[in-house]
């Protein structure tokens, strides 16, 4: 695993890894506080941007990552223990690399359920709008034809 201290050649290294295909950022070691730099600065979400900002700027006043992220409300609790068990066994990487994965499932299976939720009302919807387009136009010629009777 490579550990860079340049930023320019950081960015320039992580540019080169996404590039590539599979690449997961705990393939890369590098300090706390440049790890959640480097996210806040892909990250374009703002309270998240908030609470990493928090959360480094409680990592340079001496604090340990897990305590900085449960200082942030952002952070669910499960995240917070699991990186508080990954300082403790130096398994950073590891945890990470789990979250990371974990958070993924989680992600897809709660697109799923939006999108299967979101399937019917969309159809009902559409059919409403077509109902109503109908009515609109055979309306009049229902109405022509009792004139003319």
């Amino acid at each position: 695993m490579k550990t860079l201290n340049n930023t320019n050649q950081d960015i320039c290294y992580i540019e080169y890894l996404n590039a590539k295909k599979g690449f997961r950022m705990d393939h890369v070691k590098f300090t706390g506080e440049k790890s959640i730099r480097l996210a806040k600065d892909m990250v374009e979400f703002y309270p998240l941007e908030k609470a990493l900002d928090n959360a480094q700027a409680n990592i340079l006043r001496g604090q340990s990552l897990s305590d900085s992220l449960k200082a942030e409300a952002f952070f669910d609790n499960k995240m917070i223990a699991l990186v508080r068990v990954a300082e403790e066994t130096n398994q950073t990487a590891f945890v990470f690399g789990r979250l990371n994965e974990q958070y993924g499932k989680e992600l897809i299976q709660r697109s799923k359920l939006f999108s299967t939720t979101l399937e019917p009302a969309i159809i009902l919807i559409v059919g409403i709008l077509v109902a109503t387009i109908l009515v609109a136009m055979y309306l009049p010629m229902f109405a022509l034809a009792n004139v003319l009777h």
